[in-house]
């Protein structure tokens, strides 16, 4: 039978990490011939997988009807025209504007699936969701049945499965030697976000670093960006913590997954990289690092209540990670996070996230099933 042409789209970090897992074993699937187009960062990061992607140029659409929505949308018909796909399969992006992902989406023919990364969560720029959304737990696809009601399945994290063979404590010891980190002191890790425009971030690491200046004994800094901040937003986040009195380790030369294990505490605002701490805590042989979210900033706080219902995450449910509400609590957190007893608490609550090992294979069967394909 005649393989399926699989269309796989992404832009974002977190996109690209699930579908390049999930398209790494599509390429030796005999159902499936996989055809990727991505924008960057995601372009850069499924190259670094060894994957052939077709890059789209860094089109961000702010309105419907403006330039750049036009732009993404003939990019999207032009893709369309030449890879005429069978299906398709995006990662969901920032919702705060449109990408390749969102244009396909609206322009798509053909069944439509999208690969979640976080909880109810979904980009409708153009006003067109797909046909499925791949969920990671029960959670999400109850979240997605109230906020959308769509139909989703629920896959896993397919990013995750590779987790189970990381020896976490190895990374932990390579990138703290790396640093120049001491033998006994703590690491405490800020990881960033683009959110420069948004004055309450600044407001956000100024709280953090008076937080972490209070420390006795101190433990050492270290600033992880984000892949879409660019350098000039890196030198700004750095010039703001040297302002703020603290000197901080740059990790740059190592996964993501390398810099969280090097941490004692991951501290962001809204970052993936929290469920990618709480994941690594699932497969950790003992406790390992603790993740906060920094959620006191009102700016900030109504910019993620927007986008998602906060009070209902899994985080705060399952405890996965510590959230800080108030500025006057990061201090109290940071303390408690740096304790054994936190790190032990969390570690344990790690242990009942879903097992991803199966992920990547439900999601192709899926895909395959979508329109009568059999199943290996």
């Amino acid at each position: 039978m005649k393989p399926l042409t699989l269309l796989v789209s992404a832009r974002d970090p977190a996109a690209a990490l699930h579908l390049g897992a999930i398209c790494l074993q599509a390429q030796t699937d005999p159902r499936f011939c996989v055809r990727i187009v991505a924008q960057h960062p995601a372009c850069a990061m499924m190259r670094g997988l060894g994957l052939e992607v077709t890059e789209v140029p860094a089109i961000r659409a702010h309105e419907k009807g403006d330039a750049a929505a036009m732009e993404l949308i003939n990019w999207a018909d032009r893709v369309l025209a030449l890879v005429r796909p069978d299906i398709m399969l995006c990662g969901l992006s920032s919702p705060s504007d449109g990408g390749i992902d969102e244009a396909l989406l609206a322009r798509c023919t053909v069944p439509t699936f999208m690969m979640q990364d976080f909880w109810g969560e979904q980009n409708l720029f153009f006003e067109t969701g797909a046909d499925v959304l791949f969920s990671l737990d029960e959670d999400a696809l109850a979240l997605n049945v109230k906020r959308w009601g769509a139909h989703s399945v629920v896959t896993g994290s397919p990013r995750h499965a590779c987790y189970g063979t990381l020896d976490s404590f190895a990374l932990r010891r390579q990138v703290r030697h790396k640093l120049g980190v001491a033998n006994g002191r703590q690491l405490v890790g800020f990881f960033g976000q683009p959110l420069q425009r948004f004055t309450g971030y600044r407001r956000t690491l100024e709280v953090f670093a008076n937080a972490c200046r209070k420390l006795a004994p101190p433990a050492d800094v270290a600033y992880r960006a984000h892949p879409r901040e660019t350098r000039r937003e890196m030198e700004e986040t750095r010039q703001w913590f040297a302002a703020a009195g603290i000197r901080v380790k740059v990790m740059e030369e190592c996964t993501t997954e390398a810099a969280l294990a090097a941490c004692d505490v991951a501290c962001t605002v809204f970052s993936n990289c929290a469920y990618d701490a709480a994941y690594l805590n699932r497969f950790s042989p003992g406790p390992l690092v603790v993740p906060i979210l920094m959620l006191f900033d009102r700016e900030l706080l109504d910019f993620y209540s927007e986008i998602i219902e906060i009070s209902s995450l899994p985080y705060f449910s399952k405890q996965l990670a510590l959230p800080v509400w108030g500025e006057t609590e990061m201090f109290p957190a940071l303390v408690a996070a740096l304790g054994d007893d936190t790190k032990a608490r969390l570690w344990a609550n790690a242990r009942q996230l879903p097992d991803p090992s199966k992920a990547i294979k439900k999601v192709l069967e899926a895909l395959a099933g979508s329109i009568g394909q059999p199943a290996k």
